[in-house]
Formats: C-alpha cells, structure tokens, sequence
C-alpha cells in the first residue's frame, strides 16, 4: 500500500535538504539563514497538503466532482486508508524538519508537537495491521519522542504485532527507536540523538520507506 506521492516528494525534499545542510557544514559554508528559507517553503507546502487531507472528498480516479461515483465501497474504503497513512507520513515529515532546523531534541515545542500530532494520527488508523505501511513515520516520531509518549509507541507496535526481535523493517525500526532513547537517556551525545545517530550507534543504516 502506497502512500500519496505529493507526501513522498515532501519526504525527499527534507532529505536533500538535511545532506545539504550536512555537506556545507563540512565545507564551513552552513547558512543558517538559507536553512530557514528553504525549511519554511517546505513547510508551508506541507501545510497546505495537511489542510488538503483534512478537507478534500474522497473522488476514485474514475470519479470527478459532481458525478456519481461507479467505484465498489471497498475503493473508497482503501482510499479513506491511504488517506490516514498519508496524514501519518506527513506528519512526521513535520517532525523531520524541526529536527533538522532545532536539532534532535523532543523537548523543543514543535518537535514535541509534531510527535504528538503523529502519534494521534497513527492512533487514527483504521486497523493496528496498517502501521506495517507507516514504519518510517513510526520510528521518525518515536525516536523523538518523551519518556511520557514511550509506552503509546510500544503500545502500538505491539497492537501490530511489532517487537524487538521480530524480522523485517517493523522489527528494526522498533530496534532503532530504542536504542535512540537509551543513547538519550545514558547521555551519550550533549547535543541529542534521532533516528541516524541511532542507526549509526548500531553500526547499520536501515532503509525505513
């Protein structure tokens, strides 16, 4: 099940983005003010797709405004769930942002917010089974999330049927989530830890989308 392409192309652009910023900081050329530019243009498009999600009606791609719909009840079904993964995915593409403009710590307001606002999202799932198609945004929010929002994310996984142990990419990006926090919790790196420096920690980077 894929989620909508707009949301992936976000998703890219955060990346791009981040390697940017990495590869100027390097080079001692990092803008802070470029940074901040170029998140903001971000944003507001991901605002914009957030508000479409929220609003838009459900049309199959057979259906236009104003004519009856053809389509069997389990396409608007299935189209309703791609529509809550999409809003799960961009969510934590909002976490992804503030982390790369804040820096990777939970306890800033608008990482803080993003993780909640993904974790009610994931909430809204139809079904637990589907947070097997929200792994990346499932582990983006919950490396970042408090010792408060810990247990919602176990709790989620495990409605899923998702454990440390388990194989696959839901197994180990549980794995990644908890090792972020423990690095967080141990005090490892002063200026905070996300999912890379986890993946980093384990000594493996693990495709999550």
């Amino acid at each position: 099940m894929k989620y909508n392409t707009d949301c992936n192309l976000l998703v890219r652009q955060i990346a791009v983005l981040s390697e940017w910023k990495r590869d100027m900081t390097e080079k001692g050329l990092f803008s802070v003010k470029e940074l901040v530019l170029r998140c903001n243009q971000i944003e507001q498009t991901l605002h914009a797709r957030l508000q479409r999600l929220a609003t838009e009606p459900f049309y199959s791609t057979n259906t236009h405004p104003g004519h009856a719909s053809r389509e069997k009840p389990s396409t608007f079904c299935n189209d309703h769930v791609v529509r809550k993964i999409t809003q799960v995915f961009a969510q934590a593409a909002g976490v992804y942002l503030n982390v790369l403009v804040s820096g990777p710590n939970p306890d800033i307001p608008e990482v803080s917010q993003g993780v909640k606002n993904t974790l009610a999202a994931l909430k809204e799932l139809p079904e637990p089974k589907y947070l097997r198609h929200a792994v990346w945004p499932f582990c983006i929010a919950g490396c970042m999330a408090t010792k408060d929002w810990r247990q919602s994310f176990r709790e989620l996984a495990s409605g899923a049927g998702i454990h440390l142990g388990i194989f696959g990419t839901a197994g180990r990006a549980m794995e990644v989530m908890e090792t972020c926090w423990k690095i967080r919790d141990e005090g490892v790196f002063p200026i905070g830890c996300d999912w890379l420096d986890a993946m980093n920690w384990m000594g493996q980077r693990i495709l999550l989308i």
